[in-house]
């Protein structure tokens, strides 16, 4: 794994014997296995801050949204207090009546579900989004449970 160590400093731009003998007085402690392939870059203060702004902006750029991770925001909007108060009745309950209305359409919510539903959902949503959207292996018990119900016609008579 590659390290880097970054020094700031008011002053000339170091010689290459500088820069060696700095990396030679790091390689003592043991943290250097290697001399010949250490890179050494020499930064002034605009460099810093570019490199720096755009390896931030690189890496809010790179991140895209996953399916699953699109489904679970649609299923939050809708059921965000049941998930929260982790009334699981109230979610099955809720989840059951929409799902039946809305899956002739084919809306963005029967997408959801069945998403949801795949097998090895759960493992390709990380632990802290699952603790943040309230989603337990219960929630997706029920989602796989209410979509196997109302998919095979099944009629659920609430008293």
């Amino acid at each position: 794994m590659k390290h880097a160590v970054i020094i700031v400093y008011d002053g000339e731009y170091p010689s290459m014997g500088a820069q060696q003998a700095s990396a030679a007085a790091i390689a003592q402690y043991g943290f250097i296995h290697d001399l010949e392939k250490v890179e050494m870059y020499v930064l002034d203060e605009a460099a810093i801050v570019t490199a720096i702004a755009g390896a931030a902006i690189k890496a809010a750029a790179v991140k895209e949204e996953t399916d699953e991770e699109w489904a679970i925001r649609i299923i939050y909007a809708e059921f965000k207090d049941s998930l929260i108060t982790a009334d699981f009745e109230e979610f099955t309950t809720s989840l059951a009546v929409k799902l039946a209305v809305e899956l002739a359409a084919n809306s963005d919510l029967v997408r959801a579900v069945r998403i949801l539903a795949k097998e090895g959902a759960e493992q390709a949503i990380s632990d802290e989004v699952k603790i943040k959207y309230g989603l337990t292996q219960r929630v997706f018990q029920s989602i796989r449970r209410t979509l196997n119900l109302v998919c095979q016609g099944r009629h659920i008579i609430f008293r």
